[in-house]
């Protein structure tokens, strides 16, 4: 009876032990902060071509290590990167090209490889080199006049630029119902443009003057209503 209860007791002190399993650590899922960024400032015209970016640490509860990538793009969008890097700083330096519209954006990345959001993104210029090109004047509002209230389905935006080199003008126009508003219209050879609108909406716009010489001003944030 005695060599019978003994595997018994066995087994069943094998199976106790086996059905008690490990504490499992949880995945780390948790992403960084949003980087906040610092210089450029927004619509900053930059005389220097080698910039340093510069911008806010973020934070990671699990993962102590931090890195930042930072991408610079023609394009408001970002569909294509004309400069990114991954840094563990919160600072990079580019060599950019003269009289260009840049835009850029920062994000951070832990340890465990959780990405935060991306920064909403900024738009600054590099002045064109020097010589004899004077740039256009900063473009000045023309209708709808700032702030103002206007009706029907379509409205004609106007605006006023000058050069005095008499340089021929393109503008490139943004606008959008948010306040940062993306690239609309580009390359407008006069100084108006017709758009569609939608009633109960509040647009922004913003003029950027081009002259022959990669001269580069560009105008305020102005705003409307459409009632």
């Amino acid at each position: 009876m005695k060599k019978t209860l003994i595997p018994l007791m066995a087994l069943t002190l094998l199976l106790f032990a086996c059905g008690e399993s490990e504490k499992v650590e949880e995945p780390d899922v948790d992403a960084p902060t949003v980087p906040a960024l610092s210089f450029p400032t927004a619509d900053l015209a930059c005389t220097h071509y080698e910039l340093e970016f510069r911008w806010t640490t973020s934070t990671d509860d699990s993962a102590g290590i931090i890195r930042y990538q930072i991408d610079i793009s023609e394009d408001s969008g970002f569909g294509s990167i004309d400069f990114s890097d991954v840094v563990s700083g919160t600072a990079a330096t580019f060599t950019l090209e003269p009289g260009i519209i840049y835009y850029w954006r920062v994000n951070a990345m832990d340890g465990n490889s959780n990405k935060s959001a991306y920064s909403p993104s900024r738009m600054f210029y590099t002045e064109p080199e020097a010589g004899t090109n004077t740039l256009p004047t900063i473009p000045e509002i023309g209708s709808p006049t700032l702030g103002s209230t206007v009706s029907g389905s379509t409205v004609e935006l106007s605006w006023q630029v000058t050069d005095a080199d008499g340089d021929e003008l393109l503008y490139d126009i943004y606008f959008g119902a948010g306040s940062t508003p993306e690239l609309h219209t580009s390359n407008v050879d006069g100084n108006t443009l017709e758009i569609p609108v939608e009633a109960g909406t509040k647009y922004y716009w913003r003029i950027v003057a081009k002259d022959a010489q990669q001269g580069v001003s560009v105008g305020q944030l102005w705003h409307f209503n459409v009632q």
